[in-house]
């Protein structure tokens, strides 16, 4: 199973990694793909994404019932309709800021679910670098779509 994990982690950064090099050089001009068009492609995985892990830790904690289960429960959809409106109602920068800020809260959720020991130590490696990584493709994304 690790493996597994590993795998379909690191491929759902590779849209992350694409479309921040096509905002970093420009590719997208090349490409004749409208800049807004591909802010809102991005913006949407990005929703999906953390949806998805929003919901793994809901289903992980749907059967517990103590305080951090109840917390996790209750910030899991706190943060998918913070993000979706996020979307709706902010600009392409500010909009991967707050979803930079749930996914290092994501990512804290996950260090202690890993403490836990609801995750594996290995899970939450993956789980670190992946986060790093579209990190700093958000960064790329909004140095880029600032200057344009």
């Amino acid at each position: 199973m690790t493996l597994t994990y590993s795998i379909l982690t690191y491929l759902g950064i590779i849209p992350f990694l694409f479309v921040s090099a096509l905002f970093g050089a420009k590719f997208y001009e090349i490409l004749h793909i409208d800049l807004e068009n591909l802010k809102t492609i991005i913006s949407i995985y990005t929703i999906a994404i953390i949806s998805f892990i929003s919901g793994s830790h809901w289903g992980l904690n749907l059967n517990n019932n103590n305080f951090l289960s109840r917390f996790i429960l209750i910030s899991s959809n706190i943060f998918v309709l913070f993000i979706w409106l996020a979307y709706l109602f902010l600009f392409f920068e500010i909009f991967i800021f707050a979803a930079s800020v749930v996914f290092i809260l994501l990512l804290f959720i996950d260090q202690k679910l890993s403490y836990l020991d609801y995750y594996s130590k290995k899970y939450f490696q993956n789980r670190l670098i992946a986060t790093i990584i579209v990190l700093l493709s958000f960064f790329i994304m909004i140095y880029f779509s600032s200057i344009n």
